[in-house]
């Protein structure tokens, strides 16, 4: 997502606001990917199966772009081959924030940067100080 703005505008020759325009439906497309990972989160589905879904969204969506550039086509197509590759983005990376947040054993401590600031905040969670 990040090259494609460069590809707009020294390839095909759009000025940047034309670029940006283009790229709004795009970007859409990583919102809804983020809450449909955020559904299915809700359901219970396992994370891995959004991080293998939104992986082969975005291998997908690669190869789209890939043949964007090796085949040429009209612009709507250009942008239509975006949105797999950014729903695909949306649903991965909350999904594998999650994991790794997962990973990590809970101890019911706090920082104590945090207890400066805050205060004492486990009292607040039923927690003995």
């Amino acid at each position: 997502m990040f090259m494609i703005p460069l590809y707009l505008q020294a390839v095909r020759g759009d000025s940047p606001s034309a670029t940006g325009i283009r790229l709004i439906v795009p970007s859409l497309a990583t919102l809804v990917g983020g809450i449909v990972a955020g559904i299915m989160m809700q359901r219970g589905w396992h994370l891995r199966d959004s991080v293998r879904r939104g992986t082969a969204l975005m291998l997908l969506g690669n190869l789209l772009a890939c043949m964007m550039v090796v085949m040429g086509g009209s612009r709507k197509m250009e942008l239509l081959y975006l949105i797999p590759a950014n729903i695909g983005a949306g649903l991965t990376n909350p999904s594998v924030l999650f994991s790794f947040i997962s990973l990590f054993e809970y101890r019911g401590r706090y920082s104590p940067a945090a207890d400066g600031l805050l205060g004492d905040t486990r009292r607040g969670w039923g927690e003995e100080s």
